[in-house]
């Protein structure tokens, strides 16, 4: 798993995507900290993809085991 902790209240979405751009998951963040579970997910690479009413972010996720 992996967190996102975030500092305010806006409502949030983050989606993981593969390398072919296949969504894989997708998670609403209302709280402060939200655990995103991603045990299910085969090793390798994921572009994750964080949005709320302010700002987009783009960050690589690698997983190993």
């Amino acid at each position: 798993y992996f967190e996102v902790n975030k500092s305010d209240n806006n409502t949030g979405e983050l989606e993981v995507r593969n390398m072919v751009g296949q969504l894989v998951l997708r998670v609403e963040c209302k709280d402060a900290r939200t655990r995103v579970d991603i045990s299910e997910l085969a090793k390798g690479e994921y572009i994750v993809t964080y949005r709320d009413k302010e700002q987009v972010l783009n960050k690589k996720l690698v997983k190993i085991e």
